[in-house]
């Protein structure tokens, strides 16, 4: 969880775009623990699909 955590504050601390699910970095910090927790799940359940990169 640590990993997922510093990875979070290096795309806050970047000022990350929101992605082509429209969540937005606000949106994500609001529910910050829940949503490090359900990545974490899919990684370990190894079923973690990231969205596509906006361009």
């Amino acid at each position: 969880m640590e990993n997922l955590y510093e990875a979070w504050l290096e795309v806050k601390k970047n000022k990350g775009s929101g992605g082509i699910d429209g969540l937005t970095i606000e949106r994500f910090e609001k529910n910050l623990g829940t949503n490090l927790r359900e990545i974490q799940r899919l990684l370990q359940q190894d079923r973690y699909e990231p969205d596509p990169v906006l361009r």
